[in-house]
């Protein structure tokens, strides 16, 4: 029967059996296996790498410096630190990860190669050592290495017995085969079977796993200096698109219809017209040269847009669209500030309002855990920028304990019946404040961690969209 996948095995013992065991002199460019001539076992084990894939793709985004589409080997190995979890790779797995990704030896790696690379690696560390147990069994002729039929049979009988093609026979063998003999040996068997046993046409990620993937991301989303980049960024290319409107506007439009344009105008033919057309074609903003504030589009990406408005814009075109970008960028940099800072905001309003209320004669202390409510969400806030400290995250868990527990006995004692019959002497703004704050605390919590979760949702179904549409290998 076909050995289990799944097993704990660490990468370190792996990398200890005299290596991967992947050819690096040969282009795993062979197309995944049909999923209906896989065991159930394996392309459970595939699926399970579904929404890895959409953690690769940010990952790749982030690290490509660049933008030139490929990793350079310093930016591989701090991609591979975070891909786990932090912990640096060691020098014999990332010769490892080398080899399986570097296809084509040209010393970058791709986005199709890091996937392909990643697959397989996942693979390498969960496949169990009944493979080495099989290797014993299928060497009939105990040469200590495997020939194409021996290897043939030993897939199949991984494969749950599904007959497997001899291409994927000859691709197995080609990876492998290290040495250039022809077979196969222990030390170049894992890395080879590691990499076939997942290569298998993907399948879109079912509602579940996104759903669960979105809920982890949601309740692990606390990195408001990071909001507090992305709201500045976002507002920097709003800047950009602004100033940039500006500069197209105020380059010298005196070109004759016979003669040239004057030099301060690059060539460019300008009027209300041709920059309302130049402006639509210009594309988003993260394409242009330099989005920083204050910067404009360069004279030679605008002379080529420009050449095509004079031919005439196409019909449908519109500054509109530019628009509804430039209110949506404005809008997510808004939303982020808000974000950021309304702990602070929110809880000094509180302190303020229970500190103003401290002469109240109220039969609850209404005033008193409003004023250390406050307190303690600005002291949340604070706590929420000290990263790298196990303290900090168990403070962070005691404030949020310590305000649950308030914000219940706050909503408790506003709708008390003593507190009802003696408004006067508790004052009717501060029961006003507590009846409005301690219900609505908890519903805006709830409202705002199922919006980001929806988020999440979306930002997921987008890329695992966008990853079935491609050809992953």
């Amino acid at each position: 029967g076909a050995p289990s996948v799944g097993g704990s095995a660490s990468a370190g013992s792996r990398v200890g059996r005299e290596g991967s065991g992947v050819s690096s002199s040969v282009s795993a460019r062979a197309r995944p296996t049909p999923r209906a001539r896989c065991s159930e076992q394996r392309l459970k084990h595939r699926d399970s790498w579904n929404t890895s894939e959409i953690k690769i793709e940010e990952l790749f985004a982030a690290y490509d410096r660049d933008r030139s589409g490929f990793l350079e080997q310093d930016e591989f190995r701090e991609l591979l630190r975070d891909f786990n979890q932090g912990h640096a790779p060691s020098d014999q797995e990332v010769t490892l990860m080398l080899r399986l990704a570097d296809m084509n030896n040209d010393g970058t790696i791709s986005q199709g190669e890091l996937h392909h690379a990643l697959r397989a690696w996942h693979s390498y560390r969960t496949m169990d050592d009944s493979v080495l147990r099989l290797f014993s069994e299928f060497d009939v002729d105990e040469s200590g290495r495997l020939d194409f039929q021996e290897l043939k049979d030993m897939l199949t009988s991984l494969n749950g017995d599904v007959p497997i093609s001899l291409s994927e026979v000859q691709w197995v063998l080609d990876i492998g085969d290290v040495n250039g003999d022809g077979r196969l040996d222990r030390s170049e068997l894992l890395g080879a079977v590691a990499a076939w046993y997942v290569h298998v046409d993907r399948r879109g990620s079912d509602m579940t796993e996104l759903i669960r993937e979105a809920v982890s991301r949601t309740a692990q989303d606390s990195n408001h200096s990071e909001v507090l980049r992305a709201g500045s960024h976002h507002l920097a290319k709003a800047a950009a698109m602004v100033r940039g409107a500006g500069g197209y506007l105020e380059v010298n439009t005196s070109a004759t219809a016979g003669g040239s344009p004057s030099s301060d105008a690059s060539g460019l033919s300008r009027g209300g017209t041709d920059f309302m057309a130049a402006w639509r074609h210009q594309g988003p903003p993260e394409s242009w040269p330099d989005v920083s504030p204050g910067a404009v589009p360069s004279s030679q990406a605008l002379s080529t847009n420009t050449a095509v408005t004079a031919a005439g814009a196409p019909d449908g075109g519109g500054e509109h669209p530019r628009c509804r970008k430039l209110l949506l960028f404005l809008a997510s940099a808004f939303g982020k500030f808000c974000y950021v800072f309304f702990p602070f905001l929110f809880g000094a309003l509180l302190a303020i309002i229970g500190w103003e209320s401290r002469d109240s004669v109220c039969p609850r202390n209404l005033d008193g855990i409003l004023m250390w409510f406050g307190v303690l969400a600005v002291a949340f806030g604070v706590s929420v920028y000290i990263d790298g400290f196990r303290w900090a995250r168990d403070l962070r868990i005691a404030l949020a304990t310590m305000l649950l527990l308030l914000n219940g006995v706050g909503w408790a004692w506003s709708y008390d019946g003593r507190v009802q019959l003696h408004r006067d002497e508790c004052g009717h703004k501060l029961v006003l404040w507590s009846m409005l704050v301690w219900p609505t605390v908890p519903i805006m919590l709830a409202a705002f961690g199922l919006y980001k979760c929806v988020t999440y949702l979306q930002h997921l179904r987008s890329h695992d969209d966008r990853l079935q549409k491609e050809v992953l290998v």
